[in-house]
């Protein structure tokens, strides 16, 4: 937002939630002009950037029985309790944590949905539950509870940062800019 508001102080922008799939439908219709999500779309009408990818881990309490391994593994994980964010934020990455456990043939104690970020990291801190994060979330979060990020040896899951645009608009000034900001923020 910074480098954008430098290169474009006079432009005024307004944030809204949405999930990728909804973006895609937003630009399309012209109710926005550019999205910020985790997921590429695939359509020629729309043009997309990655500006970073960041490994998924698994989050847990400081004193779970997990905590003091350097790596942990989805075998691991049987008969544990997680929450993960609502399906309809990510659906996509929701759905291939469900599918990578699956494979792994792990049966969990229970999944659960959590929309409230705060109250996500309070059942993980007590110990209530694990949960599957980003490790560069996992850096800002860990110092303020008492969590620990440990990676998944068998997790091959990444998490994206995509900026999306429509194809016809790349050469807008407001667009242009966004996207040049994009690609700072990205390298």
């Amino acid at each position: 937002m910074a480098a954008f508001r430098r290169r474009a102080p006079h432009v005024g922008l307004q944030l809204i939630a949405m999930n990728s799939t909804e973006q895609w439908t937003a630009l399309h219709d012209g109710t926005i002009s550019f999205a910020y999500g985790s997921r590429r779309p695939a359509d020629e009408t729309l043009t997309s950037m990655e500006m970073a990818t960041d490994r998924l881990g698994l989050l847990l309490a400081l004193d779970h029985r997990l905590a003091a391994r350097p790596e942990v593994r989805l075998a691991d994980l049987e008969g544990e309790r997680v929450i993960l964010e609502p399906g309809e934020s990510q659906p996509g990455l929701h759905a291939d944590i469900i599918s990578a456990v699956r494979s792994q043939e792990v049966t969990l104690g229970g999944l659960a949905e959590v929309a409230d970020l705060e109250a996500l990291l309070a059942l993980v801190a007590i110990g209530d539950a694990v949960t599957f994060p980003a490790s560069r979330t996992a850096d800002l979060v860990a110092p303020l509870s008492s969590v620990v990020w440990r990676p998944v040896a068998d997790l091959h899951l990444t998490l994206s940062e995509v900026v999306t645009w429509r194809t016809k608009d790349a050469k807008l000034p407001v667009v242009r800019a966004l996207i040049d900001s994009a690609a700072t923020l990205g390298s």
